[in-house]
């Protein structure tokens, strides 16, 4: 039972990390004209992250449908505009 939990607190974790990555790089990509190289390589570094996070997610068993969707594990397509699937959380 303890490692369900540790799990599932594990997933929220990971989940929110995904989120918080996510929210920067739309505030870093809502000016492209003012983004420096040293802004480009985080935005890089933020992206690298996220898809190692999506990597783990998906050995995870039994996602919901609308987690499923934020690994991009999903059998539709996932969400074209992402702030929108930010802003559903």
């Amino acid at each position: 039972m303890q490692c369900e939990k540790q799990c599932e607190d594990r997933f929220v974790e990971m989940r929110e990390e995904i989120i918080q990555l996510l929210r920067a790089q739309l505030e870093a990509l809502a000016n492209l004209s003012g983004l420096t190289d040293d802004q480009l390589t985080a935005c890089y570094t933020r992206q690298e992250r996220v898809r190692e996070l999506r990597n783990q997610l998906t050995h995870d068993a039994d996602l919901s449908p609308e987690d499923a969707a934020l690994t991009g594990q999903s059998p539709n397509a996932p969400p074209a505009n992402p702030e929108a699937a930010v802003a559903s959380f």
